[in-house]
């Protein structure tokens, strides 16, 4: 089922890093061995041969599914830093907080993250549709706060 069909977002532009009712935007960056040829220029890869890895169902894989560039892996979490080090891949895709700290505490300097990052994906507050609470301008003026108040944190 659809995100849209369980829950309410705020209206208007929410696929970019501006969108005005987000609560904040994660980076999602790429992450390669420092020896990598691997590129990205914020729209094509170079020197790919082995693939690019992501988490499982996360919006990332289907893009580089699209691509024809994932390389399908079975593995997590301080698994991809070992893929990376061994050059069992040409990249993962990883949200800059989980992969700026398993760089800093497993990379040993053999990891970097490529500039820019692969994708951002702006943050709601939703709502359930279910839950049918709040009406759609108490909702409304609850996201109106969020834009607020957003920036002072």
């Amino acid at each position: 089922m659809e995100r849209s069909q369980r829950f309410a977002f705020p209206a208007g532009e929410n696929n970019s890093d501006t969108a005005p009712f987000r609560i904040s935007n994660i980076n999602y960056s790429i992450y390669t061995n420092v020896h990598s040829q691997l590129t990205w220029d914020g729209i094509h890869f170079q020197h790919v041969s082995l693939g690019i890895t992501a988490p499982k169902g996360y919006l990332v894989e289907e893009q580089l599914k699209a691509m024809k560039l994932l390389l399908e892996t079975d593995v997590g979490g301080e698994s991809w830093i070992t893929l990376l080090k061994r050059k069992r891949v040409d990249g993962v895709v990883l949200t800059e907080a989980i992969g700026d700290q398993m760089m800093e505490t497993q990379g040993n300097g053999e990891i970097k993250k490529l500039v820019p990052p692969f994708y951002h994906q702006p943050v709601f507050l939703v709502f359930s549709l279910q839950q049918r609470k709040l009406n759609a301008d108490e909702m409304n003026s609850i996201w109106s706060k969020v834009a607020e108040i957003r920036d002072v944190f």
